[in-house]
């Protein structure tokens, strides 16, 4: 997707390329001198309240294997910083996946729902998967529900 440059509210501009964008997310991936974060933005309708319920999703989340986690940086208001997993979304593979892929993928994701399953998580996509080298990450939370809001 696209490339360029971003300003933090503080500190140095970043290099920034574009890695999904859609109405109502955009997901960039800024590279600093010091490491690579994800920054990924609410947009449209709804979108502060989207941010706030999927902050605290992450955060309930933090240290869950196979599940994205919050960087310590807040130089981006209105966005939610993620640790680079280095990887791509499940979405933009090329299918059917080999058996071996398949298998390991599906270890994968088994070991990050069992992890989130305590949350309720209403739904899963294929664009909601990050993929590395050698593993498979969870990355979007807006459709967790908390758990005491359905019992």
């Amino acid at each position: 997707m696209g490339q360029g440059v971003v300003t933090p509210e503080r500190g140095p501009r970043v290099r920034a390329q574009v890695v999904h964008e859609s109405q109502r997310t955009r997901v960039t991936r800024l590279f600093s001198t010091e490491r690579t974060l994800i920054r990924k933005e609410p947009l449209g309708p709804y979108a502060q309240q989207r941010l706030g319920h999927e902050m605290e999703m992450l955060q309930r989340l933090r240290g869950v294997e196979g599940v994205a986690q919050l960087a310590e940086a807040t130089q981006f208001p209105g966005s939610i910083m993620l640790v680079d997993a280095g990887g791509r979304s499940l979405s933009g593979l090329a299918k059917p996946l080999g058996g071996d892929d398949l298998i390991e993928l599906a270890l994968e994701l088994g070991r990050a729902v069992a992890g989130i399953h305590p949350s309720r998580h209403r739904r899963f996509s294929s664009s909601a998967v990050a993929l590395t080298i050698t593993s498979a990450a969870c990355a979007c939370f807006g459709a967790l529900v908390n758990a005491s809001a359905t019992t």
